[in-house]
């Protein structure tokens, strides 16, 4: 038989629970994002709980000095339990203490992101044969404590791989008493040390390091290595040679300030598609561009009494004509008027009467825009 699920759905409490009350013996297999665990039970009662590797575990026995090397041999080849082959004067509490630990802190590692799938595959043991049975719901709440005990402990030392050493000085001249666990501790110090470091030479859990030397750091015997800062001492500024010109410098002239850009006004939707000439260079300001010379003259005997304006004759090549102001004003007027200066209707239609103004207008560089009407 074998269960499944993931634990986003079944909480890993719930399902030890229910293994619990069933009396399953057997491995509970977690898979989360940061940690892989498992977890034996026998006959409903946990057993033990890890998120180690076997070998691992086993280092951890043999730097804990419970178990010596030969009794982790004996124990896999005979498949005696570990509290069978414990070091010579080692109490059986003090290998509980060590398992309970490992049960405990690997409920809390495993629970603590909340998701994650399991398996549990029945009557699979683990490696070594413990002797060992705790109660699952107490085991349960001691991990809920846990994660309280680790916030405290990180308010002192916030990582495990912080360096930390020895205070050289006992804080106000008091004697200090230590206890066994904690002088293991300090008596493992090797200059400097971290969490990580003293739990593996010394094969206890790191919350067990951790908060025996949090401790310690209270109570102002071990300090946090910060690194020292270093002085440069002065920085040799070597000098730097200026160059002063004897000569005047004369001060750059401003540039003479640029007339803004003047756009022919091209009336939309003209039927004329003769390609537009370059526009021509802007006159002086003091000069009217009426006197412009242009392309073609009109010559006064070309004016007739007639309302009808001609087109201009082409002018000699080389002898522009120049259009006077009273010229143009002429010309203006009869465009309006017939030869008695009364108003009347044009004897042209208007569609060509426009094309004259229009024609007049464009060789003059001018928009008709507003004359359609006149």
């Amino acid at each position: 038989m074998s269960l499944t699920g993931h634990l986003d759905v079944f909480p890993l409490e719930e399902v030890l629970r229910l293994l619990s009350r069933s009396y399953k013996s057997g491995c509970l297999r977690i898979d989360t994002p940061e940690q892989h665990g498992r977890v034996y039970l026998e006959s409903g009662s946990l057993t033990f709980a890890t998120i180690s590797t076997d070998d691992d575990f086993r280092r951890q026995l043999a730097a804990s000095g419970l178990v010596s090397d030969d009794g982790l041999r004996t124990t896999e080849v005979s498949g005696r339990s570990l509290t069978e082959v414990l070091r010579p004067g080692t109490g059986t509490h003090q290998f509980t203490d060590l398992i309970r630990e490992e049960v405990v802190e690997s409920l809390y590692r495993i629970r603590k992101p909340g998701r994650g799938q399991f398996v549990f595959n029945l009557d699979v043991g683990p490696r070594y044969r413990m002797d060992q049975t705790f109660d699952v719901e107490l085991c349960v709440a001691e991990a809920d404590r846990r994660a309280a005990d680790w916030a405290d402990t990180e308010l002192v030392i916030p990582h495990i791989d912080v360096e930390l050493r020895i205070n050289g000085e006992a804080p106000n001249g008091e004697p200090v008493t230590l206890a066994p666990n904690t002088w293991r501790l300090v008596a493992a110090f090797g200059g400097t040390a971290t969490v990580r470091g003293l739990s593996e030479r010394l094969g206890v859990s790191r919350f067990r390091a951790a908060k025996d030397l949090a401790g310690l750091v209270r109570a102002e015997l071990v300090e946090p290595v910060r690194p020292e800062v270093v002085d440069p001492g002065p920085i040799a500024v070597e000098p730097v040679s200026v160059v002063v010109p004897t000569e005047a410098v004369t001060p750059f002239a401003p540039a003479p300030a640029m007339e803004p850009a003047i756009e022919e006004a091209v009336p939309s939707g003209s039927a004329d598609t003769t390609e537009i000439e370059p526009a021509p260079a802007i006159p002086a300001h003091d000069r009217s561009w009426w006197e412009e010379p242009v392309e073609r003259s009109v010559p006064a005997a070309a004016l007739s009494s007639e309302t009808e304006v001609s087109q201009p004759e082409e002018a000699e090549a080389g002898e522009p004509t120049m259009l006077s102001d009273s010229f143009l004003d002429r010309v203006f007027s009869q465009l309006g008027e017939n030869p008695e200066g009364q108003s009347a209707e044009p004897t042209e239609p208007k569609e060509e009467q426009s094309s004259l103004g229009h024609g007049f207008l464009k060789r003059r560089r001018m928009s008709s825009i507003g004359l359609d009407d006149v």
